[in-house]
C-alpha cells in the first residue's frame, strides 16, 4: 500500500473511531429521553458504519472506469429520485424539509446520493468534451445545464447541498480548463437564482441575518450559533473531557449531527478540533496527490471532484460551527450521525483507493514492457 492510500486508510479509521465515540457522547441523553435507550443512535450508526465499510471495500475493488460506463443511468436514476422527493405524500418531511424517501425501515436522502452520481456523470461528460471544452455550445452549455438541473431539484428542499454540488461542479469545470469568461458568465447568471432560492424560504433569509448578528435574536434563531460559541469557548486547550459536555444537555440543538464539531471542541478542546482538521487536510492532500498522478483524464477529474466535495463540506460544517459561515445543515463528513452521508463519503474514499491502485498497475505494466523491450534489444 502506497503512502497516499495508507494516509487515507488511517484518516478514515480515525474519523470512524471518532464518529462512534462522539455520536454516543452527543446523543446518549437525547436517546434516553426519546427512546428510553441511551444506545439507540449509537446502534443505528454502528450499523451504518458496517454498511459503509463494505461499500468502501466494494468501491476500492471495482475499476473506477466501470462507473463511466453507467454514468448516464446513475444520473437519470438520481434525477428520478430527486423528483420523487418533491411529490407530497412520497417525499418524507424531516427537520422542516422534504428531502427523504422511505423504503420500509430504510430512509435515504437522494441529495446525498447526488453528490456521488452527479460527480461521476460530470467527470465522464468533461472527459468526452476534452477537445471542445473551451467552446460555449459544446463545452459550457451542457455542463452548466446539468448544474442548473441538479441544483434546481436539490435546492428546493436542501439549499446547502445544492450550493455544495454547484461549487464542486464549478471547481471541476475550472480544473478541466473551461474558458474563464464562461465561468464568470455562470457566476453572474447564478447569483439571482441563489438569491431567489434563499428568499423562497424565510428561515434561509433569517440564517443570513443571524450569521451577521446572532445576538440580535439570542433566544430564537441565534440560539444555536451562540450555544456553539459557548461550547467551543468552554473547551479551552484540552477540553472538559469526554462525556462532560454541558451544551449537549439540551442547550445545543442538533449536537450529534450538524454541530458535532462544537461538542468535539468542548469535550476535547482545541487539540481535539485541530486533530479533526488535520485528518481532513491529510485526506485532501492524499486525494490531490492521487488526482495529480492519474494520467487518465476521467480518473483525474473524478478524484479532484471527490477531494472538492469532502474538502468543501468539512470546511462548511466547521465554518458554521465557528460562526464563519451561515448555517447550512451540512453534516461533518464521516463523523456526524447519519447513514446517507457516511456511505457516500466512504464510497468516495473507496474510489480514490481504486484510482491509486489502477495507477500503480499502469506504472508496473509500463515498467514491465520497458524491461521486455530492453531485453529484446540486448538479445
Amino acid at each position: 500500500m502506497n503512502l497516499d492510500k495508507t494516509l487515507i486508510f488511517i484518516v478514515i479509521t480515525a474519523l470512524l473511531g471518532m464518529c462512534i465515540v462522539m455520536v454516543y457522547s452527543t446523543s446518549a441523553l437525547t436517546a434516553e429521553k426519546q427512546w428510553n435507550d441511551e444506545y439507540y443512535y449509537l446502534k443505528k450508526q454502528a450499523v451504518w458504519i458496517i454498511v459503509s465499510v463494505f461499500v468502501f471495500l466494494a468501491m476500492s475493488m471495482v475499476n473506477y472506469n466501470f462507473w463511466r460506463k453507467i454514468s448516464l443511468f446513475l444520473f437519470l436514476g438520481t434525477i428520478t429520485l430527486l423528483s420523487l422527493v418533491l411529490i407530497p405524500g412520497v417525499g418524507k418531511v424531516a427537520g422542516g424539509a422534504r428531502q427523504w424517501l422511505s423504503f420500509g425501515p430504510v430512509n435515504i436522502q437522494p441529495s446525498e446520493l447526488a453528490k456521488l452520481t452527479v460527480l461521476i456523470f460530470v467527470a465522464d461528460m468533461l472527459d468526452k468534451q476534452q477537445g471542445t471544452i473551451k467552446e460555449f455550445r459544446k463545452g459550457f452549455v451542457p455542463s452548466f445545464s446539468v448544474l442548473l438541473l441538479v441544483c434546481g431539484l436539490v435546492g428546493g428542499p436542501d439549499l446547502g447541498t445544492a450550493l455544495l454540488i454547484a461549487v464542486v461542479i464549478f471547481s471541476m469545470l475550472v480544473v478541466s480548463g473551461i474558458s474563464f469568461k464562461y465561468l464568470l458568465l455562470s457566476l453572474i447568471f447564478s447569483f439571482p437564482l441563489i438569491v431567489a432560492l434563499i428568499r423562497m424560504k424565510m428561515y434561509r433569509f433569517k440564517r443570513i441575518l443571524i450569521f451577521l448578528d446572532p445576538w440580535s435574536d439570542s433566544r430564537g434563531s441565534g440560539w444555536q450559533l451562540i450555544q456553539s460559541f459557548i461550547a467551543l469557548g468552554s473547551g479551552g486547550l484540552a477540553g472538559q473531557g469526554l462525556g462532560k459536555s454541558i451544551q449537549k444537555m439540551g442547550f445545543l440543538p442538533e449536537a450529534h449531527t450538524d454541530f458535532i464539531f462544537s461538542i468535539i471542541g468542548e469535550e476535547m478542546g482545541f487539540l481535539g478540533g485541530a486533530l479533526v482538521i488535520i485528518c481532513f487536510i491529510a485526506f485532501i492532500l492524499s486525494g490531490l496527490r492521487i488526482a495529480c498522478r492519474c494520467r487518465n483524464f476521467f480518473g483525474h477529474i473524478l478524484a479532484m471532484g471527490i477531494v472538492f466535495t469532502v474538502g468543501y463540506q468539512s470546511i462548511i460544517n466547521i465554518g458554521v460551527a465557528t460562526g464563519c459561515m451561515p448555517v447550512t445543515g451540512l453534516p461533518l463528513p464521516m463523523i456526524s450521525y447519519g447513514g446517507s452521508n457516511l456511505v457516500v463519503c466512504m464510497a468516495f474514499a473507496g474510489i480514490l483507493f481504486n484510482i491509486s491502485t489502477e495507477q500503480e498497475k499502469d506504472i508496473r505494466s509500463k515498467l514491465k514492457n520497458r524491461r521486455i523491450v530492453k531485453f529484446g534489444r540486448h538479445k
